[in-house]
């Protein structure tokens, strides 16, 4: 038994993977943490190596990421030796030199990891980070600093294909609001709904009070018994990163979402490059999203359908003249053809004809081009069709195909997007 023991201490803390899929995975959780970390241990990634695998970790107290990946290990002719001579180990480095210090080495390089000694958790050393002929000796924290761990023992789970879930993120995220006093605004407000005599649907809504966007799915599996969520917008734009990585697979398994406390957290599981995965874990918004519903306008008598890609191309020149205090497009709907105009006191104006489906009488009213265009990008559609009541009431900007089809019953579209007006 002694001489097992010795043989067993003998052992090393290291691990080896290739350059390009630690860049990887270091790529999925270094967003999360932060330049600027009041707390030191928060710009460090926890690596937890064990049994051929290895994670790395990164958390800001509120977000919580962990990619977990295959290591290299086996690979090579002494593969069988080096595993004999290798233990498990834990240890946290500093995430962006760590980053930096990969993204260096060639992509095919054997990187190898090593720490000395015997890794306790008040232990603080220098990690040895090297490929080829180059090394690095980085400074490690104490594991007795590293944050609990954020759990998520699903009270409620559903199931979401990548691309579905991707779309409905890109959808809406642009009208998250960014104002701090209006916190509950600050998200995705993601819920399950039903309209009379409609099956259920799983929504997404974001509101900043200028913008509306909502998007409605197919209820997934095990989203009736979803409770109500604001996602913040940092957890949602994190998850469109990876959601994007996702996509790029050949066959990406589909999106395991949970919640837990009523709620309170979420918790996303997700494939990632090299047969790896990644782990999102997230606090909730603690707040009582606004019942968007009262803003969809349901009433209009003005209706306009436009080629979106032409519509975008034209706002884009207008931006040329776009200031912080000019921003107001100036939309005439005629016959046949839509005007843009935009004057700015200090440097000119400029004025486009888009061609446009409208058989109503001469009508103007003004958008805030920064919002328009987002609307316009967040659409899937060829053509957009636009319904208008007044100046001063919100107008609906939906798929022209998708209203047509839905006699556009605003429960019946998957998409809807409702714009504030400018005054003129």
């Amino acid at each position: 038994m002694a001489n097992a023991e010795t043989a067993a201490d003998k052992r090393k803390n290291a691990v080896r993977v290739r350059a390009g899929t630690l860049a990887k995975a270091l790529a999925d959780v270094t967003h999360v943490v932060g330049s600027k970390a009041t707390v030191p241990i928060l710009s460090y990634v926890k690596i937890n190596v064990a049994d051929g695998r290895m994670s790395i970790a990164a958390t800001d107290l509120d977000i919580y990421v962990e990619r977990e990946l295959a290591t290299d290990d086996r690979d090579g002719p002494d593969g069988a030796k080096w595993v004999k001579g290798i233990k498990p180990f834990v240890v946290t480095l500093p995430a962006q030199k760590l980053s930096d210090v990969v993204r260096r080495f060639d992509k095919d390089a054997m990187v190898t990891i090593e720490a000395a000694g015997d890794l306790g958790w008040e232990w603080s050393g220098q990690v040895v980070v090297k490929a080829g002929r180059a090394r690095f000796s980085l400074n490690a924290l104490p594991l007795c600093d590293w944050p609990a761990a954020m759990l998520v023992e699903p009270d409620a789970a559903m199931v979401i294909p990548v691309g579905v879930l991707a779309d409905a993120l890109h959808s809406v995220q642009h009208a998250v609001s960014t104002e701090e006093s209006r916190y509950y605004l600050n998200g995705v407000y993601v819920h399950p709904a039903q309209a009379t005599g409609e099956p259920m649907t799983l929504n997404f809504a974001a509101t900043d009070g200028h913008r509306l966007a909502r998007k409605a799915l197919d209820l997934p599996e095990g989203g009736a018994s979803f409770p109500p969520m604001i996602w913040p917008r940092r957890a949602v734009d994190l998850l469109a990163k990876l959601l994007g990585e996702a996509e790029k697979l050949d066959a990406p398994e589909p999106v395991m979402v949970c919640a837990n406390d009523g709620g309170a957290r979420m918790r996303f599981d997700i494939g990632a490059a090299d047969g790896g995965t990644v782990m999102l874990i997230s606090k909730a918004i603690d707040g009582t999203f606004p019942d968007y519903s009262r803003v969809i306008p349901t009433i209009s008598d003005k209706v306009a359908i436009v080629p979106r890609d032409e519509l975008i191309a034209g706002l884009d020149r207008m931006a040329v003249l776009t200031t912080k205090d000019t921003k107001c497009i100036r939309t005439a709907f005629h016959k046949g053809v839509l005007e843009l105009h935009i004057r700015n006191a200090d440097l000119g104006e400029a004025c486009e004809e888009v061609p446009c489906d409208y058989d109503g009488n001469s009508f103007v009213i003004g958008f805030n081009g920064d919002y328009w265009r987002t609307v316009l990008r967040a659409m899937a559609s060829d053509n957009v069709m636009i319904r208008m009541l007044d100046d001063a009431a919100p107008t609906l900007m939906v798929s022209a195909a998708e209203a047509k089809e839905a006699d556009c019953e605003a429960h019946k579209l998957g998409q809807i997007h409702v714009l504030m007006p400018m005054r003129v």
